[in-house]
């Protein structure tokens, strides 16, 4: 990942293993309050390391490059899909499964990523690995780039509707099913739509249909 000259020159002038200790030691305090779901504010992250204000900003800079590095730093640790299955389709589909994990893991990530326009740098292994099964199965140019953004897009897409509390937890009812509003639509067909969603299942169904519709395209 870049870093800011700033940052590095400031680094080079702490000069010794301390420093480093205490860059780190910073950053892991960042981490701790994104986790817990708090504000990460410069006041509250010297008071939880126990330095002064001046000290976080001598480590690691201001608050923008305080959060560029942080972001490396989660990006870091998630490291890249290894893509798992005999043949294409399956080896697409590990890779697939593996980044709506990271997503689901990582949620303060993804909303820092996202603020701080870094989201490219957090689906990135992701679409090398995408890009890397899609040419070993024959698609080429627009068309495997259309595949590895497609298959993206669709991970990034369905956590949104996971999370939506339109359909979460709370799919229509099978009344609501049979009231004017659905007629026409056959009544197993709305007490099956009106049952709890199985979101795993429901993931791996349509990511076959995708993957299928993606390969038979080649």
């Amino acid at each position: 990942m870049w870093q800011r000259g700033g940052m590095a020159e400031r680094r080079s002038r702490s000069g010794n293993d301390d420093g480093t200790d205490r860059r780190d030691r910073i950053l892991d305090a960042a981490l701790a309050i994104v986790n817990s779901g708090a504000p990460l504010t410069m006041r509250k992250l010297a008071a939880d390391v126990g330095v002064a204000p001046t000290a976080i900003y001598w480590h690691v800079g201001n608050r923008s490059e305080l959060i560029d590095a942080l972001i490396d730093r989660m990006i870091a640790a998630l490291g890249s899909p290894r893509p798992r299955g005999a043949n294409p389709s399956e080896r697409i589909a590990s890779i697939a499964r593996w980044l709506r994990r990271q997503v689901h893991d990582q949620p303060h990530l993804v909303t820092l990523a996202h603020e701080h326009g870094r989201s490219g740098d957090l689906y990135f292994p992701a679409q090398v690995a995408l890009a890397r099964e899609v040419l070993a199965a024959g698609l080429s140019g627009d068309q495997a780039a259309a595949a590895v953004r497609t298959v993206t897009s669709h991970v990034g897409g369905f956590v949104l509707l996971e999370r939506s509390e339109f359909v979460g937890p709370r799919p229509m009812t099978e009344s609501q099913w049979s009231e004017a509003g659905a007629r026409g639509v056959d009544p197993a067909v709305a007490a099956a739509l009106a049952a709890p969603i199985d979101f795993d299942a429901q993931f791996e169904s349509s990511l076959r249909i995708l993957i299928r519709a993606i390969l038979d395209g080649s």
